[in-house]
């Protein structure tokens, strides 16, 4: 899963036509279609559900970024829906796809390899804020919280894991913001030294 990391960027705009195609157009079309099998129609939804979160994922990933998939599921009945098993296990299946992605954040800033200090460092902590900020407003939007109501409402087992790695986000995201703020007065001094040509004189 982390080797998307390498995916070429320069296909990025098809992933974008193909991402846009399957949830514009082939997912509503198949989530109307009502003559075919109901067991075909969910196997196909979900197929298709899955596709677009990987698809997501590696279309942000070629761009350094984190992005949530949220189905576009009908979520407004939450009790419901917590009564849907099809749904659940969509959704389940859609929290296990984020669980492995916060996962992935954290796993991969903890090993990320700093090559020049102390530039690189304050650089690997303002994109370690950015993205963790950006996933930390994801994680509070109203698809995700809608999509933890119903699952908390079906007493969903993959819900709790969840919910522990993104309380994790929130002290991940103040710390890089507070290396970053700290590091960052730096940033200009250390430019200049590095532009600074020092050379030996003889006298």
């Amino acid at each position: 899963h982390r080797d998307l990391h390498s995916f070429p960027t320069r296909r990025s705009s098809d992933l974008e036509d193909v991402t846009s195609l399957v949830g514009q157009l082939c997912l509503p079309q198949v989530r109307r279609n009502k003559a075919w099998p109901a067991s075909l129609s969910k196997d196909l939804v979900s197929s298709l559900e899955r596709f677009m979160g990987n698809m997501t994922d590696v279309q942000n990933l070629a761009a350094g970024k984190t992005v949530l998939y949220v189905p576009n599921d009908d979520l407004s009945h939450p009790e419901v829906c917590a009564k849907d098993k099809d749904l659940c296990q969509r959704l389940e299946a859609s929290v296990i796809h984020w669980t492995r992605q916060i996962k992935g954040l954290i796993s991969g800033g903890q090993s990320t390899q700093v090559e020049e200090i102390p530039l690189g460092e304050i650089e690997l902590w303002r994109s370690r804020s950015s993205d963790l900020s950006g996933l930390e407003s994801q994680l509070k939007a109203p698809g995700v919280a809608k999509v933890v109501h119903v699952l908390d409402l079906a007493k969903s087992s993959y819900l709790e894991p969840f919910q522990k790695l993104a309380n994790e986000i929130e002290h991940r995201t103040l710390e890089a913001r507070d290396n970053h703020q700290m590091l960052k007065p730096l940033q200009d001094p250390c430019l200049r030294l590095k532009k600074s040509s020092l050379t030996d004189r003889k006298s």
